[in-house]
């Protein structure tokens, strides 16, 4: 599974090439304490693994990487589609494509530290970090917006990357890379209408060129929209920390084409 999710990976993100892609089995780490509030899934930092590749001989310098639990992934489909493999690897490669949609949202952190004292620091810190961030996420209050960490520069790498699989055979619905509507947001065929011809005018670019591309008015408005109806001040919310968001969701409009 692991295999086959890499190799479509390196076929649809020219991003990665020259580069190391670390996907790492949940069942094959000595602790699960980064999956807090992430369970099936989540995109890593590579220092904060490195320890488990270099144990494994696996390390091969800074790269990309993500942990799958794939044993939960499975249980999954077989509460829903007992022994339908093609569900399977449809979940697995859906799960994958949406953790790589994490990591596209910004550069790659490629960094390499100047000497072993700095080295094994960063390394350190990089677990501190994702440990603190896992346990901060499972912790976050109920009335936290849905969609933090989903929001639009996801979203949209989430729908590039779901047309380069299936330009490439893969047999994925769109929602199992994204789901909108599990974040209280329109549905995710609303935000691939919106996003019009944008992935296949753009198939044939990296992600940093996409970023640096504005997004179309029409996915923009879609976005803000979602936002000023689902997530305006009077919503009842009462933690700090969901009225923060909130704020930060409503100032934050990119600008769009025709603006």
């Amino acid at each position: 599974m692991i295999d086959r999710l890499e190799k479509l990976l390196r076929m649809i993100v020219p991003d990665l090439s020259g580069l190391p892609l670390y996907i790492i089995d949940a069942a094959d780490m000595v602790s699960r304490e980064l999956l807090v509030g992430a369970p099936r899934g989540f995109w890593a930092s590579d220092l904060a693994v490195k320890s488990h590749l270099l144990a494994r001989d696996r390390w091969a310098g800074r790269g990309p990487a993500m942990v799958l639990d794939l044993d939960l992934i499975a249980a999954d489909v077989q509460e829903f589609a007992p022994g339908d493999l093609r569900r399977l690897i449809q979940a697995v490669l859906g799960i994958g494509l949406h953790e790589m949609a994490h990591g596209l949202q910004l550069p790659f952190d490629l960094h390499e530290p100047n000497d072993y004292a700095e080295c094994e620091q960063q390394q350190h810190v990089a677990e501190l970090l994702s440990t603190a961030a896992a346990e901060l996420w499972a912790r976050f209050p109920p009335d936290l917006p849905k969609c933090v960490a989903h929001e639009l520069p996801f979203i949209r790498a989430a729908l590039h990357l779901h047309y380069r699989a299936e330009q490439a055979d893969a047999k994925i619905l769109p929602e199992c890379v994204v789901d909108a509507t599990q974040y209280e947001l329109s549905s995710t065929d609303n935000y691939r209408r919106a996003l019009g011809d944008e992935p296949q005018r753009m198939a044939d670019e990296t992600f940093a060129i996409i970023r640096d591309t504005t997004p179309p008015r029409a996915f923009a408005k879609l976005w803000c929209d979602d936002v000023r109806q689902t997530f305006l001040p009077d919503r009842n919310v009462s933690s700090r920390a969901a009225k923060y968001f909130i704020d930060e969701l409503i100032r934050w409009v990119p600008a769009s084409k025709g603006e």
